[in-house]
C-alpha cells in the first residue's frame, strides 16, 4: 500500500518532535485513523491516514497543518484506487475519478426550483468512495417498528449542496417509519468530510442531491448503478430469527426515475 509506506515515512520524521506531538490512534465501526496532536495546541499536525478496518486499504490520506487539512489530499476506493483528489492550499481539485467525470448532468437550481441541467461538474464529497453510505449504514437504527413486522420500503430525503459548499435544506420525501428522517438529518449535518459544489459554465451553483434508504429483510437489490442518487441498500435480520445474518449492498439510482412525486411504494417487486 504505497499511501500508507509515505504515511509511515512521514510519521517517522515526527519522532524529533515527540515532546511536543502525541501520536493518536482511533479505530470506529469501518475505519483505523492515525493522526498526531500538538500537545500545547491540541490541534491536528503532520500526516493523517485512515484505513479500511476490514481490507486494510488506503481510504484517505494528507497532511494537517495547525488543524486544517494542507497541500494534496487524496481519497480511494476499493482496492487504493484513487477516487478523488483535492489540494486544500490552492483550493482546486487534482484529480476526479472517470466515474464522476461522467456525470454531465444534475438537479441544479434555476429560479425557485430544480432541474435537470448539462454542469461542468456534480457536487462532490471529498471522502473515499462510499463513505457517504457508510456513514449511514454505521449510523441509522431501525425500529422495531421496522425489523419486528418485517417491513420492507423505501425512505427518500433530498438535501442542497449550496454554491458555498454546506448542506442545507433537508426535506423528508417518504419514510417508512417515523424515527429515520431525524437521523438522516443529523447524519448529514454532521458529515466529516467537505462538498465541493456543483459548477455550470464555470460558475458554482446550489444543487439538489437524493438519498434513498432501500430497506428490507434479505432480496435482490431494487436500484441500478448512477453517481446522481446516494443509495444506502439494508439487508437487515429479524429479531425473531436469529439463523439470518445482517448484511447490506451498496447501489445508486439516477434521481431521474425518482423526480416524479407521485411515486408509488411496492412491497413485493421492483418500486421503479
Amino acid at each position: 500500500m504505497r499511501p500508507l509506506l509515505i504515511f509511515i515515512l512521514l510519521f517517522s520524521s515526527l519522532v524529533g518532535y515527540n515532546q511536543t506531538v502525541e501520536t493518536k490512534k482511533v479505530s470506529s465501526a469501518n475505519f483505523k485513523e492515525f493522526y498526531s496532536i500538538d500537545k500545547s495546541t491540541g490541534l491536528k499536525v503532520g500526516p493523517y491516514l485512515r484505513l479500511d478496518k476490514q481490507k486494510k486499504d488506503t481510504l484517505v490520506c494528507g497532511i494537517y497543518q495547525n488543524g486544517q487539512k494542507s497541500g494534496v489530499w487524496k481519497y480511494f476506493g476499493h482496492e487504493n484506487v484513487l477516487w478523488v483528489a483535492y489540494d486544500f492550499s490552492k483550493k482546486s481539485l487534482i484529480y476526479v475519478s472517470e466515474e464522476i467525470n461522467k456525470v454531465d448532468s444534475f438537479m441544479v437550481q434555476k429560479g425557485n426550483s430544480y432541474i435537470n441541467l448539462e454542469v461542468d461538474n456534480p457536487p462532490i464529497y471529498l471522502g473515499s468512495k462510499s463513505e457517504i453510505e457508510l456513514t449511514f449504514l454505521s449510523r441509522i437504527k431501525l425500529s422495531a417498528e421496522i425489523t419486528a413486522n418485517t417491513k420492507s420500503g423505501i425512505s427518500i430525503a433530498r438535501f442542497v449542496v449550496g454554491k458555498e459548499g454546506k448542506v442545507k435544506e433537508i426535506t423528508s420525501d417518504l419514510m417508512l417509519s417515523g424515527d429515520l428522517f431525524p437521523q438522516i438529518k443529523e447524519i448529514l449535518e454532521t458529515l466529516e468530510g467537505e462538498w465541493i459544489p456543483a459548477k455550470v459554465k464555470g460558475e458554482a451553483t446550489d444543487a439538489q442531491y437524493m438519498l434513498v434508504l432501500d430497506i428490507k429483510p434479505g432480496g435482490q437489490p431494487l436500484f441500478a448503478d448512477n453517481p446522481k442518487c446516494i443509495v444506502v441498500h439494508f439487508n437487515y435480520s429479524n429479531p425473531l430469527n436469529t439463523k439470518r445474518v445482517v448484511g447490506y449492498e451498496l447501489r445508486r439510482v439516477d434521481a431521474r426515475d425518482m423526480i416524479d412525486s407521485n411515486i408509488k411504494v411496492s412491497r413485493s417487486r421492483r418500486m421503479f
